[in-house]
């Protein structure tokens, strides 16, 4: 099963823009890294989550943390947000 990731939360923007010899700019932008949406939504809900952790071990919180970001990238796709 693949696990969707809702794309890079914070990708980094290149372009390799050049200058025609008219003095108009032409060239590719593109996006690359970041981590991805499903990580950041995970580690927001950790964040709160582990406010209140008394017994709970690191694997329990990751998997809920997970189990969070999961729910807000299902309510996105409901939208046709990817």
């Amino acid at each position: 099963m693949r696990i969707k990731t809702g794309g890079s939360a914070f990708p980094e923007i290149y372009t390799d823009a050049k200058v025609s010899e008219h003095n108009q700019e032409y060239g590719d932008t593109y996006s690359v890294g970041g981590m991805t949406l499903r990580d950041y939504f995970a580690a927001k809900a950790m964040q709160g989550m582990s406010c209140f952790t008394d017994n709970d071990t690191m694997k329990a919180i990751a998997e809920r943390a997970y189990a969070f970001a999961d729910a807000m990238l299902s309510e996105r796709d409901k939208d046709g947000t990817e």
